[in-house]
């Protein structure tokens, strides 16, 4: 942390080692540490895996880093994502060693127009134990949203058959000219970032219990409260009260995913 614009203390305006928000970019830490808050069971169904040592153990280390580290400035979220901007801005005018950004960043204009020359690495591991680095395949990026308003028969035959089909013209023709093409060759040059882009698309996690936060009781938003109150732990989200609220809302969850399956 560098002092910058005059005023005492950590501002907006100073210098840092490291930029990031406490809001989507918390999400983040969920599939990096292998948090897997919901798991499949042998008929496909979620249940409920809070593996609270682990949580609290990512808790206790996103909390040295966010608030105890001495180089890091936290934006808070905003609902506009406004901060996103900040945070780039800054890091492109050299106010800023390292931040936490979206792939979907290389595109922005602080980024294509930098002189400098920067790296993309994935989020840590969170310990030596853990076999491999995973990333985030954020909820905005793998859900979509059908109008059931026209059910026919067939319907969800159908639905799959569409769906497979643009997951399989996204790998043949979205996916080499935007990976391979726009973010290999455009925005990264150097052999080092495309190993580092690989580590991070072929160990994507798509995270079950940040897609169905709104049914779970917002349960990703209670991880971002955590980490602004400062907490170290996770007792404020697993605890029995809390866990059993989260249990109730997730069966009835299978339920409607049941209703509509047997429609």
């Amino acid at each position: 942390w560098s002092e910058e614009d005059g005023q005492n203390g950590k501002t907006e305006g100073d210098s840092y080692g490291f930029l990031t928000d406490d809001g989507i970019f918390v999400d983040a830490y969920i599939a990096a540490c292998d948090l897997q808050i919901l798991v499949k069971d042998s008929d496909d169904f979620y249940v409920f895996d809070p593996n609270k040592l682990k949580a609290d153990d990512m808790m206790s280390k996103i909390n040295n880093l966010y608030w105890k580290s001495g180089a890091t400035y936290v934006f808070a979220r905003k609902g506009d994502y406004s901060q996103f901007d900040k945070i780039r801005t800054k890091f492109q005018s050299g106010e800023a060693t390292m931040i936490t950004d979206r792939l979907i960043a290389a595109e922005s204009e602080q980024l294509k127009s930098m002189d400098a020359e920067y790296g993309i690495i994935p989020i840590p591991k969170l310990d030596e134990a853990q076999k491999n680095y995973y990333s985030l395949a954020h909820d905005l990026f793998t859900v979509y949203g059908v109008v059931n308003s026209e059910a026919t028969d067939n319907m969800k035959d159908d639905l799959g058959a569409v769906l497979e089909a643009m997951a399989i013209e996204s790998k043949r023709v979205v996916t080499p000219a935007y990976y391979e093409v726009a973010l290999k060759g455009k925005y990264t040059k150097d052999q080092e970032s495309w190993e580092m882009l690989d580590m991070i698309v072929n160990n994507l996690k798509i995270n079950g219990g940040l897609i169905y936060t709104i049914k779970l009781n917002d349960i990703t938003q209670k991880f971002r409260n955590a980490v602004t109150a400062k907490r170290n732990d996770t007792t404020s989200i697993f605890n029995p009260v809390q866990l059993n609220v989260l249990k109730q809302s997730l069966n009835r969850m299978q339920d409607e995913i049941k209703a509509f399956q047997n429609s």
